[in-house]
């Protein structure tokens, strides 16, 4: 096994050029550019620098315990790794980058942007954050964090959500296009959790409240919030009663008996063959120099999709997505015929979407 030490930057740029080697930088980053680049059982570290794993498969499987930044944005870069920056942040902007991978420590905050960027990742930051901004960015991940963010469309879906230790507190926001469908949030005994619904965010999504907790959520039905599913089981009396005490229980086996099963026959499928533009990504269609000319329809869904972008559309716009079309220049769409009837083309159903969008307009 060869073992790399430099104190300037060290650049894997061909295909399996640092594969199978230790690499170590005091001063500078690593770069796994080159696909299977750095693909190795070993460690990447730096003391100051960033480990930037960009090629297809740069560093699959390997071992990255860094004081700084993490960057896996290549296709599938850091799946199955287990990623570990303490005090700093890992980012998975590529498609299903950080896929499968173990994700730890305390204080850590984990961004997945890319589209199934930390698909059924097992992330565990303690007191830190999990930004889930992509298109199904966190799709059946076991995440524990204090704060958990679903912003893009599905973005928590099949997901299992709770806190990293006992006695703390859990904050989830499920603002994105159905966002935690099929998702299982348990707030455990002696947690203290709120459940932030917004549009159809919470549509389907399952909140287990354990006796001992205190749990909350905000959502309303009646408005257009979707509401959770439900299992309450504390009691009125619990905050008054002093000799009533949290069991001690191994949740890493518990809790996998306990959240509710996720059928993969009922897995959300479009088998739709209708034409559609679809912006699905965290700021997908943001701002293009030419603005977007739509001909057929257009759904931006994504985190800040279709953002400061000036649209004219001859057929439907449909902004679904947490602050989709926000701040957009111009939103113009004209009325068109579907079997005879003539249809409201645009339509603003995300949480914030079209907000401070300066030009909306529907001609007819």
């Amino acid at each position: 096994d060869s073992v790399i030490n430099a104190e300037s930057d060290i650049n894997c740029n061909g295909y399996t050029s640092c594969s199978g080697a230790h690499l170590q930088s005091t001063t500078g980053s690593i770069y796994c550019n080159g696909p299977l680049s750095c693909k190795t059982p070993y460690t990447l570290s730096t003391q100051d620098g960033q480990v930037s794993c960009s090629g297809d498969h740069a560093c699959l499987k390997t071992e990255i315990a860094n004081h700084g930044k993490i960057v896996c944005d290549g296709s599938n870069a850091c799946k199955r790794a287990k990623l570990s920056a303490a005090d700093s942040i890992a980012e998975c902007s590529g498609y299903y980058a950080c896929s499968e991978a173990e994700m730890t420590d305390a204080n850590h905050i984990v961004t997945c942007n890319g589209l199934y960027g930390c698909n059924e990742a097992e992330i565990s930051v303690g007191v830190g954050e999990v930004r889930c901004y992509g298109s199904t960015s966190c799709n059946g991940a076991k995440i524990r964090a204090t704060l958990v963010q679903g912003y893009g469309e599905h973005s928590l879906q099949s997901a299992t959500l709770m806190s990293d230790v006992l006695n703390q507190e859990l904050t989830v926001e499920a603002f994105g296009y159905e966002a935690g469908k099929g998702a299982s949030m348990l707030c455990r005994c002696g947690d203290t959790c709120s459940l932030k619904c917004a549009g159809n965010g919470c549509f389907e999504m399952h909140l287990t409240c354990e006796r001992g907790s205190v749990c909350t959520y905000d959502c309303d039905a009646t408005s257009g919030v979707a509401c959770p599913l439900v299992i309450d089981e504390t009691r009125a009396d619990d905050a008054d009663n002093n000799d009533f005490q949290c069991p001690t229980i191994d949740h890493n086996v518990a809790d996998a008996a306990r959240l509710p099963l996720i059928d993969d026959d009922d897995a959300d499928v479009d088998d739709s063959t209708e034409a559609v533009t679809m912006c699905r990504y965290h700021n997908e269609c943001s701002s293009p120099k030419d603005g977007i000319l739509a001909t057929i329809p257009l759904r931006c869904t994504g985190y800040q999709a279709c953002a400061g972008s000036a649209v004219d559309a001859l057929t439907s716009v449909e902004c679904a997505g947490y602050q989709s079309c926000y701040a957009a220049s111009s939103l113009e769409t004209r009325r068109f015929k579907n079997g005879g009837d003539e249809l409201n083309v645009l339509r603003c159903t995300g949480y914030a979407a079209c907000s401070e969008a300066t030009q909306l307009h529907s001609f007819k």
